[in-house]
């Protein structure tokens, strides 16, 4: 909910949740902005479940990956997530953490034919371990990031932050970049690029086969997505991503990996 009022220092954004879940917002803000540009939380209506969000200006970064402007250097995306780790996990739960089996589970579901592949990338992907813990986002990927016209970075949408192992955070990133430039196969080759900048980058945090591996996981679930909303072309779009996780997951399944479309040009990060 956007709220406008005389002025641009009257803008704000309403956010409504289960007021049981309130407090976990406020201290999800609290504890990202002092370490990460962040929205601050302006005020609260606590029986209703609304909090009263400060603006954050700038356009996702997957507008630029796009084509629309310069994409800043992924080393930033790193930084800001080195300084989100540090920040005071105090109040904070556990974040959620993307349920490896589960997703096999759904996925196995809709292509059974392809259900030894999908089983072999889950373990692989339960494996991937190591790097630090802290801070986290929670659902860190190119819609949540903010680049502004200096091109510095902030993060929104922090519902789902929590404490928990940076690795997953990158591995959502590289998942969700994947899965954007298979969908929008004319910026494949910039998307991609900057993919693969972003995993360089990440290897001062994180191991890079782990960070593949788990990529490979949140690419499981990202696979089902079509169906769940209904898309035509769902089964594509499964048997597309199925086979980025299995390159990522590092197993050769010739089946799964001629598997192409039209849409289907890109490469996943290295």
């Amino acid at each position: 909910v956007r709220r406008t009022g005389p002025g641009a220092a009257d803008l704000c954004y309403l956010q409504v949740v289960r007021p049981h879940t309130l407090g976990r917002l406020v201290a999800a803000h609290a504890a990202v902005a002092a370490a990460a540009p962040a929205p601050a939380v302006l005020g609260t209506a606590d029986r209703d479940g609304v909090a009263v969000l400060e603006v954050r200006h700038g356009e996702p970064l997957r507008t630029r990956l796009l084509g629309s402007g310069a994409a800043p250097d992924p080393v930033a995306l790193v930084d800001l997530q080195r300084r989100l780790a540090d920040a005071d996990p105090a109040g904070l739960p556990p974040a959620r953490r993307a349920d490896v089996d589960r997703h096999a589970g759904v996925l196995a579901g809709l292509l059974p034919d392809r259900e030894p592949t999908i089983r072999r990338i889950a373990e692989v992907a339960r494996s991937a371990a190591g790097g630090p813990e802290g801070v986290v986002h929670g659902d860190l990927y190119e819609g949540q990031v903010l680049v502004d016209q200096r091109g510095a970075l902030s993060l929104i949408d922090l519902d789902g932050a929590g404490t928990g192992p940076v690795l997953d955070d990158c591995a959502t990133v590289v998942a969700h970049l994947w899965a954007l430039a298979q969908w929008r196969p004319a910026a494949a080759t910039r998307i991609t690029r900057w993919a693969d900048a972003y995993v360089a980058a990440a290897t001062g945090i994180v191991d890079p086969h782990a960070l593949r591996h788990r990529a490979a996981g949140v690419l499981l679930g990202l696979a089902a997505g079509g169906f769940a909303v209904g898309e035509t072309t769902w089964h594509d779009t499964a048997v597309e991503r199925l086979a980025a996780a299995a390159r990522l997951a590092g197993i050769a399944d010739e089946e799964v990996l001629m598997a192409t479309s039209p849409r289907s040009h890109a490469r996943p990060a290295r």
